[in-house]
Formats: C-alpha cells, structure tokens, sequence
C-alpha cells in the first residue's frame, strides 16, 4: 500500500514540477515575442522617419513620390535625425 501511495505521491511530484516548467517556458516565450514586437515597430518608426524626411528634403516638388509636410506637423519626430533636417 505505502508503495503506491509512494508512487501516486512521485507522479504528483512531476506533474506539478512539469506544469511548472511550462509556466516558465511560455512566460519566456511571451517576453520574448513582446521584445521582439516593440524592437520591429522603433525600427519602422525610425524608417518612416528618416525616408519621410530625406523625401522633403532631397525631392524636386514635381518628382516626390509622396508630398508630405509631416516634419512640420510632428518636428519632435525628426529631432532623432537632426542632419537630415532642413537648415
């Protein structure tokens, strides 16, 4: 008898540290894809940023692809890319 109980005790021992250890491995997986999602969306916004501001800058008015005056509507947007700013 105490052998099964000895038993039924060991697997509830390894069901609980399993069920643990799948707690900490989604954990880290959820981390690590939020990471990954904010490092992707600051590197489209600077993107976005620099091609919107070397467009204003460096495109004859009838060539642009895309005609934009977001540098003066958001200009706290190109402070991270002073060079590329109108002088």
């Amino acid at each position: 008898m105490r052998t099964r109980e000895g038993q039924r005790a060991s697997h509830a021992v390894l069901i609980v540290a399993a069920a643990e250890a799948l707690v900490v491995v989604v954990v880290v997986v959820v981390v690590v894809v939020v990471v990954v999602v904010v490092v992707v969306v600051v590197a489209v916004v600077v993107v976005v940023v620099v091609v919107v501001s070397l467009n204003e800058q460096f495109c004859p008015e009838h060539q642009c692809l895309f005609k934009t005056q977001t540098s003066h509507h958001y200009p706290h947007l190109f402070r991270i890319v002073p060079h590329f700013r109108k002088k």
